[in-house]
């Protein structure tokens, strides 16, 4: 039983995927900084954990985008993959930081948490990256002369974009605290994923509240992330796919940063590796000072990987 406390991180359900119709949403349910907001209607196939038995599922899920800084010289589409109990609306400082470097940030929330529909104990990380690659498709822009793609994943995202590196479905990957060694976690708590508490109010990135506060809240969702966290520490990433890892220290309790690298050290050797040793879990909503050295590392990656 003691497995199943372990996980904090989310994805969709598994393989076919079709995009039907939108509903475009009032700013107030993304926030002023998205461009574009809206329902996306998708259909996709669910596995089940224990019988492998598929049915097809039909949900609408929250997605947009943020565009480059208007007068900025485009550098290329950021697909953004979140965490358990995350949301598209709790990264704003990441994302305007990358849209002032020139990019456009592509997200979506996964099922049963944000803005989406659903049930989050149907979803699975090969699942999320079917869904990123419909999102993709669908904002993407220029991809005539911007084909690269990037996709940056934190926590249960890192895992699913490492799991992208590796069917080939990620031309580059940014992985923060990247879900491949979870630690044992009983609660999801806001304190617990940044030491900033940001006493600003309207400082606070995160506008959307934890979706659930345990994994044991949904348990068939942990126990394929425990299983897809065991097989991700043989998988094995082309040399070609350029790749950056930031970690915290030992503070972090969702994932253990040591045998992550030491994994990542053995299977992806040729990727970057970065420690913030006193961050907690969420490094990209840490304490300025932190933050502001994740942001600039993140867009110097992404400056000499362009393509």
């Amino acid at each position: 039983m003691k497995t199943l406390l372990v996980l904090m991180w989310l994805g969709l359900s598994s393989e076919a995927l079709a995009i039907d119709s939108n509903e475009t949403l009032p700013v107030s349910a993304c926030g002023k900084i998205w461009t574009r907001c809206e329902l996306v209607d998708v259909t996709t196939t669910f596995s089940h954990i224990i019988t492998r038995q598929k049915k097809p599922l039909h949900v609408k899920v929250r997605a947009g985008y943020i565009d480059a800084k208007s007068g900025t010289k485009f550098q290329g589409n950021i697909l953004y993959f979140q965490g358990l109990a995350d949301s598209m609306r709790n990264h704003n400082h990441l994302f305007t930081r990358l849209s002032q470097a020139g990019y456009q940030v592509i997200a979506f929330d996964y099922m049963g948490q944000g803005g989406s529909e659903g049930m989050m104990d149907n979803t699975r990380i090969p699942g999320i990256v079917e869904i990123g690659n419909q999102i993709w498709d669908l904002y993407a822009r220029d991809t005539a002369y911007y084909s690269q793609k990037t996709i940056l994943g934190w926590s249960t995202g890192g895992l699913a974009a490492y799991y992208a590196a590796k069917e080939g479905q990620a031309d580059r990957v940014i992985l923060i605290a990247p879900g491949i060694v979870p630690r044992t976690v009983i609660s999801i708590t806001e304190k617990s994923l940044t030491s900033d508490q940001y006493p600003k109010a309207d400082d606070n990135p995160h506008l959307d509240p934890i979706s659930v506060h345990s994994p044991l809240q949904v348990v068939d969702f942990a126990l394929h992330l425990l299983s897809m966290a065991k097989k991700s520490r043989e998988w094995k990433i082309p040399d070609q796919i350029p790749g950056y890892v930031l970690l915290s220290g030992q503070e972090d309790k969702y994932v253990d940063a040591e045998e992550t690298q030491k994994t990542l050290s053995e299977n992806a050797p040729h990727f970057k590796h970065h420690v913030y040793a006193g961050a907690l879990h969420e490094i990209d909503n840490e304490i300025l000072g932190i933050r502001e050295k994740v942001y600039r590392r993140i867009i110097r990656f992404l400056n000499k990987t362009q393509r």
